[in-house]
């Protein structure tokens, strides 16, 4: 790789070891956030509800997860000559352009960018009930994006 950038940390490094660095750094949060939902969707319905701390645990996984996905997504995008897309939402439907992600995946990540923003921009108050009752669907469908997108990566040789 031709850019580098000068003495970061009192040392000259390549610009891909930087962004390799922080893409896992990305992904290990991204498991981790996964972890989180995975032990939250087991949680009694009440149990879930009546603790702030678990609601706010679990809408932070969600702006994790959802960044993660929006990230990799853009950055598909680029590798493969196109335009970053002007809204997140976008981002998603055009990995769907690209027939990278079943339908399905496709239109639940898109709902799943839009419930991110609402947490992130506090647009209206959250359902504390949408949220336990998609837990699942969150876990499911977000790993079934990411292995689409990294299946697609591994096939076109696309290196983060």
């Amino acid at each position: 790789m031709e850019i580098y950038r000068e003495k970061l940390y009192g040392k000259r490094i390549e610009m891909g070891e930087v962004l390799k660095t922080h893409f896992l750094s990305r992904l290990k949060s991204f498991k981790e956030a996964l972890k989180i939902l995975e032990s939250l969707k087991n949680l009694d319905r009440e149990e879930f509800l009546i603790d702030v701390m678990k609601i706010y645990a679990a809408e932070r996984a969600i702006q994790v997860i959802a960044e993660f996905c929006i990230d990799l997504s853009n950055y598909i995008l680029l590798k493969t000559g196109r335009d970053i897309p002007k809204t997140y939402r976008d981002s998603i439907k055009s990995i769907g352009e690209l027939n990278l992600c079943r339908s399905d995946v496709i239109k639940f990540m898109e709902n799943l960018i839009g419930l991110r923003n609402i947490i992130v921009h506090m647009y209206a108050d959250v359902k504390t009930e949408v949220i336990y009752n998609n837990l699942n669907e969150i876990v499911r469908y977000s790993k079934q994006y990411i292995d689409s997108l990294f299946e697609y990566m591994l096939e076109k040789k696309i290196d983060p």
